[in-house]
């Protein structure tokens, strides 16, 4: 939940001083994404049927949502890698 909301607040702003003026997890997530240059995600592929992205329930909704974050800090310049276990 915390990771689609930081990529929400992500996707409205162009620098972390466009983020919202808030301290919850999410927005501080976004600030810190947006300020660092590099960002090494590790994402586990254990699947909660209840989360999946799919409908078969093999796609955890974890890495669809670390994908298009990974997509809209690589737009803007980030150097961005994931390791799946």
């Amino acid at each position: 939940m915390t990771l689609g909301e930081a990529r929400e607040r992500i996707a409205k702003a162009q620098r972390a001083r466009d983020l919202p003026h808030k301290e919850d997890g999410a927005t501080r997530l976004a600030r810190a994404l947006l300020t660092a240059d590099k960002i090494h995600f590790l994402v586990g592929l254990a699947v909660n049927p209840a989360q999946a992205a799919d409908k078969a329930g093999i796609v955890p909704m974890r890495r669809a949502v670390v994908e298009d974050l990974m997509r809209d800090l690589k737009v803007r310049g980030k150097i961005v890698s994931v390791e799946y276990f």
